[in-house]
């Protein structure tokens, strides 16, 4: 018998017979401690039991303590009752099992809810465990086409252990479908048991999610979404079948997987807390936890190097408080660099992009035209158009702007795209630098009427006034007339010249100043106190300003003289 025990087993199911002197004991479990007697039997009469023998064990033994965990249970379906059943399997343990507790919830629920020892239906309160030794209890009052996973735990009389890994999900009936519609593709997408709690307006289903996640490894088309799947357990299984992979490999394409959530109106990449990715028995990626204060950069991870061709067998899993409300994908993609992305960038003509910025600037033109005596306050742009990339503070060469965004301004796209290419924080790319609006390369449209501006304005205009009428004028820091240019013509090549002739020994470097002309021998003495052999010095826009306004004056006060 097991100590502890009351009742003693016959080892056999029979006497053994004499002069045989030890007998095996089959069906005993490990780590448990047995202890034995024995008694003859003379003449058809049993005869004083012997003395209990010393306890022994196969294997270790086991101390007491609670039940560990045990393993995953099943929910078979009853129609008949309009139930389930939850079945579970028992094993050893010091002291014995005495009872089961079982829980079950919708999939995707957070809360748990636990079966009534009498009547079998749910309450929110753990009761008195059901015998452990039925290995088997109905559950009753469940709503048909709700998905349901049950855990159970097993109690002793040390108190009762842990909660088993959730079951797989099982139906009364066919699952109800949670139907949402998308706004980029517009079909309806089943969420099954997942939640979506943000605006129906802002719901983009994740099958358009992971297209538009990484535009520099764009999926291909049509059929580049090889697996998308809505997590319901911790591990997940499944044969994948590549016959093309090396093929892929040659042209530059790459599986990817990506996961987000499905609670989310972003395209924004997010993996669970712990994540361990296995092809056809070994590791290709896992994703830790992140170490208190920090935070993880999630980015999609290329899995190709760990598949072959032909069939390959996944192994994931997952670990996260809310592993529900993920969803995860492998898709097929094409390798895009920056000017493969800009080639394909739509054109807005110059009559569209006129309207455009005419529609955008409609309140700035009432606006001037409103009495003085109106007390409504109307939020305008200004009509004052920069003509400078406010990412390479250069002029813009392919000026863009985004589809929805509500500023003049334009930026350069080329210089937007490698600046998100450089960018190694996936979920900080494709923001406007001008009204931070997430801005993904299909929501650019290349400016023509921006582009004809510039293509008609001089080099050293960074800003234009766009008009009522649909023209603009160019916005000068100071007046750029014929004899100026040429003076400073002039000044360059002088400075040039005496550049050439310089030595680097004897050669002092100082400032040019221009002789002002006020009639009396001040800029004779200017020029004789300057070096012979000197430099000129680059002005500002606002010294040189400044300069020209002195020449108006002097040449002013000549003319009254």
């Amino acid at each position: 018998r097991r100590v502890g025990d009351n009742n003693w087993y016959l080892c056999g199911g029979a006497a053994v017979t004499a002069p045989e002197s030890e007998v095996t004991a089959s069906g005993l479990e490990d780590g448990i401690e047995y202890e034995s007697m024995i008694a003859f039997l003379i003449s058809g009469r049993w005869c004083m039991e012997s003395g209990i023998s010393k306890p022994t064990c196969i294997g270790h033994k086991k101390l007491p303590s609670i039940p560990d965990a045990p393993k995953e249970p099943r929910i078979l379906v009853d129609q008949a009752q309009g139930g389930v059943k939850v079945k579970w399997t028992v094993f050893s343990a010091v002291p014995q099992l005495t009872g089961c507790h079982i829980k079950v919830r919708p999939v995707g629920c957070r809360t748990w809810q636990y079966v009534h020892p009498i009547n079998w239906k749910l309450t929110d309160k753990e009761g008195e465990p059901v015998p452990v030794t039925n290995l088997e209890n109905p559950v009753l009052g469940l709503t048909p086409g709700v998905r349901y996973e049950a855990q159970v735990a097993f109690r002793n009389k040390l108190g009762a252990g842990p909660y088993s890994a959730s079951s797989d999900p099982a139906c009364i009936g066919r699952p109800t479908p949670k139907l949402q519609r998308c706004q980029n593709c517009f079909n309806d997408f089943d969420l099954q048991h997942a939640e979506y709690t943000k605006a129906p307006e802002a719901f983009w289903c994740p099958h358009c999610r992971f297209r538009r996640m990484d535009p520099f490894n764009a999926v291909i088309e049509p059929y580049g979404l090889l697996l998308c799947h809505i997590l319901v357990r911790g591990t997940m299984s499944f044969s994948l079948d590549l016959p093309d992979i090396k093929q892929w490999r040659k042209d530059d394409q790459a599986v990817f997987m990506r996961m987000c959530k499905v609670d989310s109106d972003t395209c924004a990449s997010i993996w669970p807390k712990k994540l361990t990715f296995e092809a056809n028995g070994a590791e290709v990626f896992a994703i830790k936890a992140p170490e208190e204060g920090h935070i993880r950069r999630d980015v999609p991870m290329n899995i190709s190097a760990g598949l072959k061709p032909g069939i390959n067998t996944i192994n994931i899993t997952v670990e996260d408080d809310f592993l529900q409300s993920y969803v995860m994908s492998l898709v097929r993609t094409q390798a895009m660099t920056a000017q493969m992305i800009a080639a394909t960038t739509p054109n807005l003509s110059e009559e569209d992009a006129l309207a455009r910025i005419m529609g955008l600037l409609e309140d700035t033109w009432a606006g001037s035209m409103d009495n003085e005596d109106e007390e409504e306050i109307t939020c305008v742009i200004s009509n004052k158009l920069k003509l400078r990339c406010p990412l390479s503070f250069e002029r813009c060469t392919i000026p863009v702007r985004g589809e929805q965004c509500q500023h003049l301004q334009c930026f350069g796209l080329q210089a937007y795209l490698e600046s998100n290419m450089k960018m190694r924080a996936l979920n900080n790319r494709w923001t406007c630098p001008v009204c931070s609006c997430v801005l993904r390369p299909q929501d650019l449209r290349v400016d023509s009427y921006v582009e004809k501006v510039l293509s008609e304005t001089p080099d050293h205009i960074d800003e234009v006034l766009i008009m009522q009428d649909g023209n603009y004028r160019c916005i000068e820091d100071f007046p750029m007339d014929q004899a100026y240019v040429e003076k400073e013509k002039a000044a360059k090549e002088a400075a040039a010249r005496v550049a050439e002739t310089r030595t680097a020994d004897d050669v002092e470097v100082t400032e040019m100043y221009t002789t002002i002309a006020d009639g009396d021998d001040k800029g004779e003495k200017r020029k004789a106190a300057q070096q012979h052999t000197s430099v000129q010095k680059t002005l500002t826009k606002r010294q040189r300003a400044r300069m020209q306004r002195s020449l108006e004056v002097a040449e002013g006060e000549e003319n009254s003289d």
